[in-house]
């Protein structure tokens, strides 16, 4: 037997017959505040649930099925999210820092103001998302951003190589120091590297007089 509880008040919030919550079937849950860092929800399915402000730090959800779920403000630092499915998500204000987010699948969520900070985002399917979000140092090698919206986001320092951005919203994302090797894009095209200046310098007082 499983008590979910709310993280603040102890409150029982689901309580499940298993001696485990992966694979488990978790559909429409309310579980807002949730407690649930450390745990193990590989290949569970928590479709439709509500975990607005949950507590999933350093959670294992391998695999798990978030669709449509309202994740607003909820916590996931350093957690496993390999292969999820975060599918038409509400992941406003989320922390995702640290993750493991390889593979994942985000299309149609909403994003903006989330921490992905140091996230591990290599092959993840980020098309059509609203990222205006903080991906510092992110690892996006090979991720999907087509028709993003990355208006305003921070993406300093992230690994982009082979990404595909075609047709994402860029205006005024900061890529200060970002790896565009290989990627592709607004436009569908590969992006070119900047030209080296290879002009002889002259000093200064040689163009005067």
């Amino acid at each position: 037997m499983i008590d979910i509880k709310h993280k603040d008040t102890g409150l029982v919030l689901l309580r499940v017959e298993a001696d485990s919550l992966q694979h488990g079937v978790l559909h429409d849950s309310k579980l807002g505040g949730a407690m649930l860092a450390g745990m193990d929800l590989s290949r569970a399915s928590l479709i439709n649930s509500d975990l607005r402000h949950a507590d999933l730090r350093k959670a294992t959800a391998i695999g798990a099925n978030f669709m449509r779920c309202l994740l607003d403000e909820a916590t996931f630092e350093e957690g496993n999210l390999t292969d999820a499915d975060l599918t038409d998500c509400d992941l406003i204000g989320c922390n995702f820092a640290g993750c493991n987010l390889t593979n994942a699948h985000f299309r149609y969520s909403r994003l903006s103001g989330a921490i992905l900070c140091r996230c591990k985002l290599c092959g993840a399917d980020l098309s059509m998302t609203d990222l205006r979000a903080n991906l510092r140092e992110a690892d996006l090698a090979g991720a999907d951003l087509r028709g993003a919206k990355l208006s305003g986001a921070v993406l300093v320092g992230a690994n982009l190589t082979g990404a595909n951005l075609t047709g994402a919203k860029l205006l005024g994302a900061n890529l200060a120091g970002a790896n565009l090797k290989g990627a592709i894009n607004v436009n569908g095209k590969p992006f070119l590297a900047p030209t080296p200046d290879t002009r002889s310098r002259r000093p200064w007082w040689q163009f005067w007089g």
